[in-house]
């Protein structure tokens, strides 16, 4: 896991795209791919984190990563959590989980929990996510 840390305006979200954007164009020329150990790379927005009755952070986070994969084109549809889970097992992922300060307060500590669940259920993928540094509270066992 890689946190990033900074004020508003210091590039945080503008590194995590560029990352996403040049793994996208690497993909595309063979020659390149030799040196790669990451299989996908998926950008997520933090901000569109909601709780909702019935479903689990982990469960939350999972949906997150369904929208990514449909949007970036990997998918007609938003897949099942059980395709999402197949894909986390048994691909090598470099999530970028963007702006955790842009989730509300009061579910902040839930979609952290979420992603370090990500982080030792799947511990295969690779984990990158910013945050504003006075929005960062770790959470016990990531100091």
């Amino acid at each position: 896991r890689l946190i990033i840390l900074g004020d508003a305006g210091a590039g945080k979200t503008t590194s995590l795209q560029f990352i996403a954007q040049t793994f996208t164009e690497a993909k595309l020329l063979p020659t390149e791919l030799s040196n790669l150990s990451i299989d996908l790379c998926m950008y997520i927005e933090l901000g569109r984190f909601r709780l909702s009755s019935g479903q689990s952070p982990f469960q939350l986070i999972q949906i997150l990563i369904a929208e990514a994969l449909h949007t970036g084109g990997a998918s007609n549809e938003p897949p099942s959590l059980i395709t999402v889970n197949n894909i986390l097992s048994n691909k090598r992922i470099l999530l970028l989980l963007d702006g955790l300060n842009e989730v509300k307060d009061t579910i902040r500590n839930d979609c952290l929990q979420a992603i370090e669940d990500l982080a030792q259920r799947y511990p295969n993928n690779r984990y990158v996510f910013t945050s504003r540094l006075h929005s960062f509270v770790p959470i016990k066992g990531m100091e």
